[in-house]
């Protein structure tokens, strides 16, 4: 084949693998790749474990590309790891370079004129670069995995009812240790043992004991013994051993280990600068194996992993977060094979009472798109269950009736146009006033969106609100790349050149991909059918949910 296959930051024998399909095949270095010319982009992860060498290596080829002036332009990009995932039971699950899916993912969303394919494939040996890169390409940025000689995708299997606990799924006085044990869920956790279980909960975080956390140790401790908070840099591994030999001067043995740590930092990819990525990504990556390591040779009954479900559906404006998410998943189910004790993952769903999402505005805001909160007690029971039965991953969201949540939407805007910068500025503080139920004279055209309170969730509804009204296709990343009313107003004047808009009452529905997410809450859904009806790939789910992960083969 004549096309001109630039292969980036490969070593020889992933060049000669490239060539004998792609004799025209050449070697870029990462950060210049920008500045090459290429019909096709190949990236090929190494057989090394390092993250510099991985998911970093390619956010860093993103970013020369977007330097570079690709970010308007076509891109075919295909990127292949190998094993991250286990696709049939007992195989060996490698997780190093597993975070590059959820980068891709997300890249994916952010950039969907690129056409992008994510490969896991059991080795090169079976397979050719032709076969690898005639496949189909996968405009939500979703993974195709090779195994003997045929190919999967990767699903979520409902299940209409998670299997009732048959046993206790924690015992008695436990001794458990949870690293981001202070944070929402991770709280409602530790209530739930204590009151259940009267179990001995130690709190390992980053930042000093202060007022906060001291507030919440005292109102445990009129439930039973009172967490112990050790203030410990869980990414740093020898503050973490430190942090264990204090554990075990106060109690005799660790029954169990809990990782409940995030870094959250929302930004498009274009915005996002690698310290703010490695952040999200270590809070994920590092304390995953930190933990085993301090605590993994330990006679624990079980290790559990706080996940959430952007590990399937890679959002926009999230890519560091769900890298370090799809990381983590990957590492349990290695560790899955290679422990004695249980180690189980839950991927949560939307939490509406407690945490950075825990006000009415995020409430409504997920109502309008079909999901419900996940209270306290529904979560703890369907984690009871998934501690107590044959399964090792879990995601849970919880839906709401799809009539109930349209009734309460607002009734769809009638824009008469022109699309000027005015206009637009108008109907931009229009919605955020119906959204955040300001007067228009508090909103400032050159102030950040972000100073008003527009997070991902009601950014994300107001992307839909102006798509519908205006009658054009919004990217779900416009409002991390132009984050005031002015920028946002030129950016849609500017897309919307040459399009005619007489807008009136919709009468075909819009074709438009949106991510709904907030912390370790998404949901992918289409304007087309804006109901829980077309969650995760048309699966059914009902009330509150379980699905769990699994593969299907596919055929070309």
């Amino acid at each position: 084949d004549s096309a001109a296959v630039l292969l980036i930051g490969g070593d020889h024998d992933r060049l000669e693998w490239t060539r004998r399909s792609f004799p025209n095949a050449e070697l870029a270095e990462i950060d210049a790749v920008g500045e090459r010319a290429f019909d096709q982009l190949l990236w090929i992860a190494p057989d090394g474990e390092s993250q510099e060498e991985g998911v970093l290596a390619v956010f860093r080829a993103i970013k020369s590309l977007l330097r570079a002036g690709h970010a308007d332009k076509k891109v075919q990009w295909t990127v292949i790891t190998s094993r991250t995932q286990q696709v049939v039971d007992g195989e060996p699950v490698r997780p190093a370079h597993a975070g590059v899916a959820g980068l891709i993912g997300s890249l994916a969303k952010e950039y969907p004129h690129w056409s992008l394919r994510l490969l896991d494939v059991d080795s090169l040996v079976s397979l050719t670069a032709q076969d690898c890169l005639s496949l189909p390409w996968d405009k939500q940025g979703s993974g195709l995995a090779y195994r003997g000689g045929e190919w999967f995708r990767q699903a979520l299997t409902p299940a209409a009812v998670v299997p009732r606990a048959t046993q206790a799924a924690y015992r008695q006085n436990g001794v458990y240790v949870v690293v981001g044990g202070a944070g929402g869920i991770g709280e409602v956790w530790t209530r739930f043992l204590i009151e259940k279980y009267q179990a001995n909960v130690v709190w390992i975080g980053r930042r000093p004991a202060d007022a906060t956390i001291a507030e919440k140790i005292d109102a445990l401790s009129q439930l039973g013994v009172a967490p112990l908070y050790i203030s410990a840099d869980a990414t740093d591994i020898d503050a973490l051993t430190q942090a264990r030999d204090v554990i075990l001067n106060v109690y005799p043995a660790i029954h169990g280990v809990v990782h409940s740590a995030l870094v959250l930092h929302d930004q498009s990819i274009a915005a996002m600068d690698e310290s703010s990525f490695r952040a999200s990504l270590s809070a994920k990556v590092d304390v995953a194996t930190n933990l085993d390591h301090v605590f993994g040779s330990d006679d624990l009954d079980f290790l559990l992993f706080f996940s959430s479900i952007v590990s399937f559906v890679r959002p926009a404006g999230q890519s560091n977060y769900t890298a370090g998410c799809v990381f983590k998943d990957s590492f349990a189910q290695m560790l899955q094979q290679q422990r004695p004790y249980a180690v189980k993952t839950m991927n949560w769903g939307y939490w509406g009472s407690v945490g950075v999402a825990a006000d009415e505005s995020h409430r409504r805001n997920m109502a309008r798109v079909g999901l419900g909160s996940i209270e306290p007690e529904e979560g703890m029971a369907a984690l009871e269950a998934l501690m107590s039965a044959d399964l090792r991953q879990v995601a849970l969201i919880k839906t709401v009736n799809s009539a109930a949540a349209t009734t309460t939407a607002p009734a769809p805007r009638v824009f008469t146009g022109p699309i000027t910068n005015a206009s637009v500025r108008q109907l931009i503080v229009d919605l955020l006033c119906d959204e955040l139920r300001l007067q228009p004279s508090a909103i400032r055209n050159d102030a950040p969106l972000s100073d008003y309170g527009v997070d991902s969730i009601v950014g994300v509804n107001l992307v839909r609100s102006l798509s519908e009204t205006l009658r054009m296709p919004l990217e779900p990343s416009s409002l991390f790349d132009y984050g005031t009313v002015e920028r946002l107003a030129a950016h849609i004047v500017e897309q919307a050149v040459g399009v005619e808009s007489a807008i009136v009452e919709p009468t075909e529905p819009l074709d438009v991909d949106l991510s709904v997410l907030d912390g370790a809450v998404d949901a992918r859904l289409s304007l087309r059918e804006a109901t829980p009806e077309q969650l995760f790939d048309d699966l059914l789910w009902e009330d509150s949910a379980a699905s769990v992960d699994n593969y299907e083969k596919v055929t070309f």
